[in-house]
């Protein structure tokens, strides 16, 4: 009531004031209306209630839910105390510092004209129960994305994959680090990844390495891929070595991902690459992937060399002459014959047999030969054919005939063996002796034909030696016997081995000679 009032009530405190007691006698000695309480009406004595919630009220409020600088555009309400650069998160949303204790009014300092004067919507980050003077910030480890919130109920666990490390955050900004894992509510990054498990940036739990890759160590952000020779299942901490008959290369995922091939085995552990893989022992045979050891015996009538896959290999092998010549060759046959090589082995060639467990076909034995494929022993090595003779071994056919002089019954090496007896002669390729005939003889070994029979002897079939001439008879070259020519009649002759009629004796005078082959004459005249 200043001077000159005319009624006691002409000038009421206005919104925003109020005054508890009498005889006042200016404006400004109102009483402000006190932070947290609003004031909406003139010539009040006291406040009328508290701010709503969701709402806080600086210094002469007048309205229970002010909405200010919301309305505004929530102007400034973020740019007090941060230099227009604050994110919501580490950085304080200040706007109502200092407001009630100051008790700023709109138009009191013109860095401040836009920020609210009496109150506004609770910010982010904050909540404001009922009878808020200012703004309760939501603690650490929280966020709070709405306005005009009312609780600390609405204060949400900061997002797993965060940390929240301030108060009063708006939104997470703050991704848990590489290396650790953030559940929800973290206010620091505190849980670091564990040994098999990885922890790249934002990660809300430990993520277990992937197959084919392996972490032994704390607080790691990526894998370390599975290196050769070992593999590496989901989450593995130490890598396992590669299991026998399988290889593993770098980064394998499974034991069993790469098994060493047909046609090898391992019996080893830890290999890298196929190229480690044994081949399949040479007499032994490998037809299924990841062997520990060979299956078995390559079949008889087979042979198998390194890395067999069957244990009946179909390709054929031949055995060929080249010779008579000593000569290395694949499976080591002296003069001459061998075989070529074949990849895994192949049916047992003609020349050769080839028993159960055969590395390569034993070829046929001096003396015998075979023109069969798959023999499996040497008794199917037939012996060498009458009349020729098999000095090397391996012989599909003979081709050399039994040397003159000599006969070759069958199964003969050098030919040599059998010398041809007396009385008889061996042309080549004799497979027997053949009996000196009627007129020739043979009279010494290891003769290729027989000897006329000299004159003055006669010789029958097969004789070894000559036979002279009997008396009263005459042997030419070539007789066949020891009476070949008598002596004619007028001749006689008592001696033996005569050659010639002309050496028949002429029969004395006084005696006559009346028949032929006479030893002496018939008698006297």
């Amino acid at each position: 009531c200043p001077n000159g009032t005319r009624a006691a009530t002409q000038f009421a405190c206005p919104p925003g004031t109020y005054a508890p007691t009498g005889g006042l006698e200016r404006l400004d000695q109102c009483t402000a209306c006190e932070p947290g309480r609003y004031c909406d009406a003139t010539g009040m004595t006291a406040p009328r209630a508290q701010c709503s919630g969701g709402h806080y009220c600086l210094r002469s409020a007048t309205v229970p839910a002010p909405a200010e600088g919301f309305a505004n555009g929530y102007i400034g309400s973020l740019t007090l105390g941060c230099g227009g650069n604050c994110s919501g998160d580490s950085s304080p949303d200040a706007r109502w510092r200092g407001l009630a204790a100051l008790n700023l009014t709109a138009g009191s300092n013109t860095s401040l004209a836009a920020l609210p004067t009496t109150g506004d919507v609770c910010p982010r980050g904050h909540f404001c129960v009922p009878g808020s003077a200012s703004p309760q910030q939501c603690p650490p480890g929280t966020f709070n994305p709405s306005f005009g919130s009312d609780s600390l109920a609405d204060c949400q666990a900061c997002l797993a994959g965060y940390y929240c490390p301030n108060a009063s955050i708006a939104f997470p900004t703050h991704r848990c680090p590489p290396g650790f894992f953030c559940p929800s509510g973290r206010v620091t990054p505190e849980h670091r990844c564990g040994p098999g498990t990885v922890c790249p940036l934002g990660s809300a739990e430990p993520v277990p390495c992937p197959p084919g890759e392996f972490e032994d160590r704390n607080g790691s952000s990526v894998c370390q891929a599975c290196p050769a020779g070992r593999w590496c299942g989901p989450g593995t901490v130490v890598p396992v070595i590669c299991p026998q008959g399988y290889v593993c290369g770098l980064r394998t995922a499974l034991p069993n991902a790469t098994a060493c091939p047909a046609g090898t085995f391992s019996n080893a552990t830890g290999l890298n690459s196929t190229a480690e893989c044994a081949p399949c022992s040479p007499g032994t045979f490998c037809s299924r992937p990841a062997l520990t050891a060979p299956e078995g015996p390559c079949a008889a009538g087979h042979y198998c060399t390194l890395g067999s896959a069957t244990p009946t290999p179909a390709l054929n092998a031949s055995v060929a002459a080249v010779g008579t010549c000593a000569a290395p060759t694949l499976f080591g046959a002296p003069h001459g014959l061998g075989l070529a090589p074949v990849p895994e082995g192949g049916l047992c060639p003609a020349g050769a047999y080839c028993p159960s467990g055969s590395a390569a076909p034993q070829l046929c034995p001096p003396g015998t030969q075979s023109n069969a494929t798959g023999n499996t022993a040497p008794s199917d090595c037939a012996p060498c054919s009458a009349g020729m003779h098999c000095p090397a071994r391996g012989t599909v056919a003979p081709t050399l005939p039994c040397p003159a002089g000599f006969f070759c019954p069958g199964a003969q090496v050098t030919g040599t063996e059998n010398a041809c007896p007396l009385g008889s002669s061996c042309p080549l390729g004799s497979s027997a002796p053949t009996p000196c005939s009627a007129g020739t003889f043979a009279n010494a070994t290891a003769l290729p034909a027989c000897f006329p029979c000299p004159p003055g002897f006669g010789c029958v079939s097969g004789v070894s030696e000559p036979s002279p001439c009997l008396p009263g008879y005459v042997c030419p070259l070539g007789s066949l016997n020891t009476s070949a020519v008598p002596c004619q009649p007028g001749t006689f002759s008592s001696r033996a081995g005569l050659s010639a009629l002309s050496q028949c004796d002429l029969c004395p005078a006084g005696s006559f000679c009346g028949g032929k082959a006479l030893t002496a004459p018939s008698g006297p005249c």
